[in-house]
Order: C-alpha cells, then structure tokens, then sequence
C-alpha cells in the first residue's frame, strides 16, 4: 500500500502495520538513520545474526565502494541478500525500520549499536 505524504520510514512503518495481524499498539517500532554508507561484509555478517524480538525490517543503503543503492529485508526470523534497487533521489548513508513485540528481547539500543558497528568509518561518502 502506499502511504502518501510521508517519509520514507513512516511509510514503511504503515505497510508494513497494515500487513500484520493483530492490534498495531502490540508492536513496537524503531527507525535508524546514519549518513554514512555501511561495510557490505560487516553488514552482513551482522544481518545473519539473530535479531531478538524483531518481526520485520526493511532498509535501504548504501556501501563503501558502490555507488548502488541497495534494499535488505527482514521476515521469518531471517534477513534476505542485499539486493541492488534503480537510482532514485536517496541520501547516501542508510535507513533501516524495524517492528518487533516489546520483551522477546526487543532492543532498539543493540539494534543501533549493532548497526553503528558497521558503519564505514573515514569516507568520501560521508555526509557528517
């Protein structure tokens, strides 16, 4: 579904609510945004890991060394390959939405420390 007028985050937030049985007051939800590009090999070493309390996530990124935009998801317990998408007026760096149930392990602090982790330290590509 599309959710006009908003942001990228807040848009992925509704479809993906709209997508999920239950009451959304239920879910939790987190968004992440660095301006940096992430390491395409500690970024996916970190995807393959598990994600406690996380039911679904989406992002879209960049990586050091391509110019790329790139889309990863997040289901059934699993992430899915980095999958290059078409151009697109996107910032560099990354954006990430998360939706998990509150307990179960749900951490937006490990998530953030987890992703600030890959960042690229020292780049071109970096808009801080």
């Amino acid at each position: 579904a599309a959710f006009r007028g908003l942001r990228p985050c807040e848009a992925a937030i509704a479809d993906a609510l709209a997508q999920m049985d239950g009451s959304h007051e239920e879910y939790a939800t987190h968004a992440y945004f660095r301006g940096r590009a992430l390491d395409r090999l500690l970024f996916e070493a970190w995807a393959v890991g598990p994600l406690p309390g996380v039911l679904r996530a989406k992002g879209l990124l960049r990586v050091h060394d391509d110019p790329r935009l790139f889309v990863w998801h997040f289901a059934g317990g699993r992430g899915s390959k980095l999958h290059a998408v078409e151009g697109g007026d996107v910032p560099i760096g990354c954006e990430f939405v998360f939706i998990g149930r509150y307990g179960c392990g749900w951490s937006p602090l490990d998530i953030d420390n987890g992703l600030d982790a890959c960042l690229v330290r020292s780049s071109t590509r970096d808009l801080s």
